[in-house]
């Protein structure tokens, strides 16, 4: 009886395999048909069928209590049953009309290569094949995906196996740290799959500096290098672009409507970011700000739409909200800690100009330069840089100082010089050399012995043949001086001088447009360091000699040509009477 149980057992389960395999026969022809070209897809086909087959019993509701109780607990008894033959849509590209492009914002690990996640049941880790998800090079497959250099990076193990990964196009699923488990443990490792994409990495010249010198990988990986510049040409198709760019966040970020003196206004503080008139900045975060912070100002005036004003408003309060070292600093000279005149003639003494604060807070500050000079053969004497407070590239201007004096009145023989320069009243490194123009001009001042009026600032670098040379943070130095000379009271006399390239780059604030307009305020741009001795002393310059090899009469090329003679004299004169 037990033989013919058996038998009987067979043949059943025989003829429901048979008659399962007649059922869905049909079901896959279709299929096969369709995917005829796509071998791995037959195979699949052909997997999935003898597998059905085989657990015909899946698909009957024919198990005792007992077993349907424990399928329950786990996760219920056909659920789990039926689950092997889910479809785990991996990617589904269907919505898109092109290449995918995908910018990638946090490059983690799992988030690049994919992962296989596991759930808790009966106190143990569980997975399966529906538990396998994609990363961003799965879903950007056959387009491109953008990341973060920096980003990058930060993240362990990331950039190692993006390397590995380009360099074998297979995206392979698996935990980096199954290594450093204390436990070893055994789970699903999915099929490689083939990876044909383009990877771009955006980052600073630093980055890409660092990644050129110390991985020798990162040249055969990443082969094209293009690069950004942060401001574009200021001309009307990019002032429409800018216009359309403020309209379009605008609508995003429920803004109120900006008036077109408003949008000028923008563009113009626009032109302000990157210091030059013929350009637009391309950082627009910093763009936004302003638009943000003014519609504000606008709904709190309950006003329809963004003007001019608040535009200004804005502008206005964001520097207030940063300016607390510059008005310390004014009101160090205002109350005469900081020795700083703006009134008045001295002989050796000039106010310079500097740029001083943190990346949210630049502005500009005059600096009292004085100048000593007495005869003597040790040249020009940087108290900074004896103080070891002078950096290369000012010394390297104070130098120029000498190479100008020695071409222009020591032809035939040697200066008997001695001079002290100094930034009075500075106790931290001084670096640059847009005050190389205003040393020159103390240092003739006392060698001629001719006053400078203090309400003139100067700024600008100076060559060995006394042409004046461009600086930069020309609007915070113009600026600045104005505001100490407002707190000590316009005369109509003071101003700036600056060199006549920085022309362009002048975008002052409507306050100093509108004193310079009034003739409260001044700003000379010039060419030579003659020029400026004019404007500071109001003293021909005379730097031009005359058939007879002279300068000027009473000009102050000639006072200091006749200082040099009394030099020369004094020191024939002990040499002398040391041989006698």
């Amino acid at each position: 009886m037990r033989k013919v149980d058996e038998q009987l057992r067979k043949e059943i389960n025989k003829f429901m395999h048979q008659t399962a395999a007649f059922a869905i026969e049909g079901l896959f022809e279709s299929l096969k048909e369709k995917y005829k070209d796509h071998k791995k897809v037959l195979r699949y086909f052909d997997s999935y069928f003898h597998d059905v087959v085989e657990h015909y019993s899946y698909f009957l509701d024919d198990e005792d209590d007992e077993q349907n109780i424990l399928h329950a607990l786990v996760g219920g008894a056909n659920e789990q049953k039926l689950n092997r033959y889910t479809v785990n849509l991996f990617v589904n590209n269907r919505t898109c009309s092109g290449a995918p492009v995908i910018y990638e914002t946090h490059p983690t690990y799992h988030h690049l290569f994919g992962k296989v996640e596991y759930h808790g049941a009966l106190g143990n880790w569980m997975t399966d094949f529906t538990f396998i998800k994609p990363g961003v090079l799965h879903l950007a497959n056959g387009g491109y995906v953008i990341i973060q250099a920096a980003e990058l990076l930060q993240e362990p193990n990331a950039w190692t196996r993006l390397k590995r990964t380009l360099q074998t196009n297979r995206i392979q699923i698996e935990n980096p740290y199954e290594e450093r488990m204390s436990i070893p443990t055994s789970g699903l490792r999915p099929e490689p799959i083939p990876l044909n994409l383009k990877v771009i990495l955006i980052g600073s010249y630093y980055l890409y500096d660092l990644l050129s010198t110390y991985d020798e990988d990162f040249h055969k990986l990443f082969k094209v290098k293009v690069e950004f510049g942060t401001e574009m040409n200021k001309n009307e198709e990019n002032c429409m672009k800018m216009a359309r760019f403020i309209k379009k966040y605008g609508e995003e970020e429920g803004l109120l409507p900006f008036h077109r003196r408003a949008v000028a206004s923008v563009i113009n503080y626009s032109s302000r970011l990157v210091q030059d008139q013929t350009k637009l900045t391309t950082r627009f975060q910093e763009i936004t700000k302003v638009l943000v912070e003014s519609s504000y100002w606008v709904k709190k005036d309950k006003q329809m739409y963004v003007d001019e004003h608040h535009i200004e408003k804005a502008l206005c309060e964001k520097v207030n909200r940063s300016n607390y070292i510059a008005e310390k600093y004014r009101e160090m000279i205002h109350n005469g800690t900081i020795l700083v005149e703006t009134d008045g003639f001295r002989i050796g003494q000039i106010n310079g100009l500097a740029v001083m604060g943190t990346r949210d807070s630049i502005f500009g500050i005059p600096t009292k330069i004085t100048a000593q000079t007495f005869v003597g053969k040790s040249g020009i004497m940087n108290i900074e840089r004896e103080a070891a407070l002078s950096g290369q590239i000012h010394h390297k201007g104070m130098m120029i100082l000498t190479g100008f004096l020695s071409g222009e009145f020591a032809k035939n023989r040697p200066i008997p010089l001695s001079a002290s320069i100094t930034f009075e009243q500075t106790y931290t490194p001084i670096d640059g050399d847009s005050a190389s123009s205003t040393e020159l001009y103390v240092l003739l001042s006392s060698l001629a012995d001719v006053p400078i009026y203090q309400g003139i600032a100067v700024t600008g670098s100076v060559n060995q043949w006394g042409e004046i040379q461009p600086i930069g943070g020309v609007n915070e130095k113009v600026e600045g001086f104005y505001h100490i000379c407002k707190v000590k009271g316009l005369n109509g006399k003071q101003g700036v001088i600056i060199p006549k390239q920085n022309i362009i780059n002048l975008k002052l604030d409507n306050e100093v447009i509108e004193a310079v307009k009034k003739g409260l305020f001044h700003v000379w741009a010039i060419e030579h360091i003659a020029e400026g001795l004019e404007i500071l002393t109001g003293v021909k310059a005379g730097n031009v000699r005359d058939h007879n090899g002279k300068y000027g009469q009473n000009s102050i090329f000639a006072k200091v040509e006749e200082r040099f003679k009394q030099m020369y004299a004094s020191i024939n004169k002990k040499v002398e009477k040391n041989h006698s």
